[in-house]
């Protein structure tokens, strides 16, 4: 049996808080497994004050939670014909960052917050990494960097700008996703990240979120 590829042509949906033309700051926000962008991105409304906007990219793959075919949730990608997923989502990343700038109006004084929860983390760091674009803060929440990118990328990712690693101290993923041993590999490399947790599980945090905010 051979396999081919084609490429493919699907909708896709960016959810976006914030209506100022001229925003000195820009979240983008990348949601977790099972998680749907419009309901993801209500996290960040504690952000918007009337410079700043908030865009929340959808995963394009889209499945039911349960057999009750009620709640739907979204997926970036799986392990099957990885190679191909991860160079579609930069793909999809790179149009919806440029159509989204392109809505408002972009200066070099323009701050960009890049968020990814949970599985939204590695993603984000692939995409950045082959993305050239300024870099304010990049915040990997309750996730892990890909375990396959060279310890130079990452370095080199996490110095474009201020980069924070966050996670819930009862987060019950903590173990599958090994953020100690994490951890332990970004001081040994000398990582540019700074660490911070907060009393919670595998979720968000609206009083860190608007922290972050405040970071220069």
């Amino acid at each position: 049996m051979n396999t081919i590829s084609i490429p493919a042509v699907k909708t896709t949906f960016c959810s976006i808080v914030g209506e100022s033309k001229n925003p000195t700051d820009v979240w983008f926000v990348l949601h977790g497994y099972g998680q749907l962008a419009s309901y993801f991105i209500r996290h960040f409304e504690v952000l918007d004050n009337g410079s700043t906007v908030i865009a929340a990219p959808e995963a394009p793959s889209r499945f039911y939670l349960s057999n009750e075919y009620g709640r739907v949730g979204a997926s970036w990608m799986t392990k099957h014909e990885r190679e191909a997923d991860i160079s579609d989502l930069n793909t999809y990343l790179n149009q919806m960052f440029d159509a989204v700038s392109a809505r408002f109006t972009i200066t070099p004084s323009t701050r960009f917050h890049f968020l990814g929860f949970s599985q939204g983390a590695a993603v984000l760091c692939r995409w950045l990494a082959q993305r050239e674009v300024s870099i304010h803060q990049l915040i990997l929440w309750a996730g892990s960097v890909p375990q396959d990118m060279p310890v130079e990328d990452l370095r080199h990712l996490m110095s474009r700008g201020k980069s924070i690693f966050i996670y819930g101290t009862e987060d019950p993923y903590l173990k599958q996703t090994q953020f100690p041993i994490l951890q332990t590999m970004m001081n040994e490399q000398n990582l540019p990240v700074e660490v911070k947790t907060f009393t919670g599980e595998h979720t968000l945090d609206a009083e860190l979120i608007k922290e972050l905010a405040h970071i220069n």
